[in-house]
């Protein structure tokens, strides 16, 4: 029986909807997803939770893109080339916990033990110079300079050699920056940045290497404030100016919900204003849908040690992003990447009814994801993999649409979210031919009065049309299914 839930918080100006996540989906892509899941081996990432699981790979690739060095992406055979980064929100204790153990406590630590390095190595010149008497101590050069550092120096001549033109010249300084030395890497070591859920955010962003910080912090009872607000924003965009206004900072985030303040952030009549945590795809633990069952292909075998592959490539990205001798960014060749970016363009924008703006926070996610996977598959030391793009397409859309069903448990009341997912089942029920109202309340286990309740909403909604004693589906709705639109139906 059909017993109403106590309301949760809604905002009025949120769209009373749910999609049907199950289909938009086709089945080959649902095929590729549990295929996907079973082969990376989220299962046992996720100690037996499969969405955690998935959570903590998807975390833990875009981290590694994350850390790489400005201008690595994936580039396609038409010469494209997706830049990779994505900031991340992770709702739920469960994965926030797992995320805290495997990527965020590790990367903590390696930045810790760097700045003990330096540290040390200021100390011991320190005192080399000391017990020397010298007022001044040369410092190692490190490595050599890199081209552009010696085509500037070189431009400083009278009557320099040219290479090219003096606009190519001065184009290819502008491109990339100098070799670090050690004081710059003393000055400037901050690479992952930790704060408070508040406005402590701005305090932090000092000393940061190449200013493309990732910033890790949890949410709070503060983190509706407008400073943090504004700050995060800023910095996501690439338009936050540096503590001395010369530089500009341009980084990520990786937000952990472990204590559900998303749910209380959100209540309307507090007035908080959160939308800057709308500017990130979420990942979300609980049941609001889809599930996804890792099934793998007939003669696999998943692939092995994941958590020690993550580990070792999360160790080997920040020694990459640290070290001075090699500052390149890295780009990947996927000849099949630009129809696949397409799809998940146009799969986005079918999106943003639902969660408005997804279609730019999430643009890069597709590539950052096929990045941070090939580097977990491809790592020294392990067996090497190779996963199609497109398991990784149908994950990606997976993660968003359990993204958009999340928002909408937030967002909307629970009655209406209880109403909607009996709607969507009435829908799936009846695409496979009319059926009598008996049939579909028994089968949904719900009284006469409700499901009539909810029957004739869908009929003057134009969901589903009665023909004698049989409800059928109206002929708008199967051409939405059938050409994929359901996200078109607005429940």
């Amino acid at each position: 029986m059909y017993e109403k839930p106590p309301p949760t918080y809604s905002i009025n100006s949120h769209p009373h909807h749910l999609i049907i996540a199950n289909y938009t989906m086709t089945p080959n892509q649902t095929k590729d997803l549990n295929n996907f899941l079973a082969f990376t081996n989220t299962e046992q990432l996720g100690e037996g939770d499969v969405n955690a699981g998935a959570n903590l790979l998807a975390t833990a690739a875009c981290t590694i893109a994350n850390l790489t060095h400005p201008g690595s992406g994936i580039k396609s055979q038409d010469g494209s080339n997706i830049k990779v980064r994505s900031s991340l929100l992770i709702k739920g204790s469960f994965s926030s916990n797992l995320i805290r153990d495997h990527v965020s406590s590790e990367l903590t630590s390696f930045q810790d033990n760097w700045t003990a390095h330096l540290k040390r190595y200021l100390e011991d010149i320190t005192d080399e110079k000391a017990k020397l008497g010298m007022k001044s101590f040369n410092i190692p050069n490190g490595p050599p300079a890199s081209d552009s550092e010696n085509r500037f120096m070189a431009l400083q001549q009278p009557n320099p050699i040219l290479w090219g033109t003096s606009e190519e010249e001065w184009a290819d300084i502008i491109a990339s920056p100098p070799t670090p030395n050690l004081l710059d890497m003393t000055a400037f070591p901050k690479v992952i940045v930790t704060a408070t859920g508040d406005s402590s955010l701005n305090k932090q962003l000092i000393g940061l290497h190449r200013n493309r910080p990732l910033v890790i912090m949890g949410l709070t009872a503060k983190s509706a404030s407008l400073e943090l607000a504004t700050t995060a924003t800023a910095l996501m965009n690439g338009t936050l100016p540096d503590d001395r206004g010369i530089k500009t900072i341009d980084g990520n985030m990786l937000i952990l919900d472990a204590e559900n303040r998303l749910v209380e952030l959100a209540d309307s009549s507090q007035k908080n204003d959160i939308r800057w945590l709308g500017n990130m795809p979420w990942l979300v633990d609980g049941g609001a849908g889809p599930e996804a069952d890792p099934i793998l292909k007939e003669n696999t075998q998943p692939i092995d040690q994941m958590p020690e592959r993550i580990k070792t490539v999360l160790h080997h990205a920040m020694a990459r992003r640290l070290r001075n001798d090699k500052t390149h960014s890295t780009i990947y060749e996927e000849k099949e990447f630009i129809d696949a970016q397409k799809r998940w363009i146009q799969f986005l924008k079918s999106m943003e009814n639902s969660l408005p703006g997804i279609t730019g926070s999430a643009r890069q996610l597709l590539a950052t994801l096929v990045f941070g996977i090939r580097e977990i598959t491809h790592i020294r030391g392990y067996k090497k993999v190779t996963i199609h793009i497109s398991y990784i397409e149908s994950f990606a859309r997976h993660l968003i649409l359990r993204m958009s069903n999340a928002r909408d448990t937030i967002y909307t009341d629970a009655d209406t979210i209880l109403r909607t997912r009996l709607m969507r089942t009435i829908i799936v029920k009846l695409q496979h031919g009319g059926q009598s109202p008996r049939t579909i309340y028994r089968g949904l286990g719900i009284n006469a009065e409700l499901f009539h309740d909810i029957i004739n909403e869908m009929e003057n909604k134009k969901h589903v049309q009665k023909s004698d004693k049989e409800w059928l589906l109206t002929e708008n709705t199967i051409s939405l299914l059938q050409a994929q639109n359901i996200n078109q139906i607005n429940l």
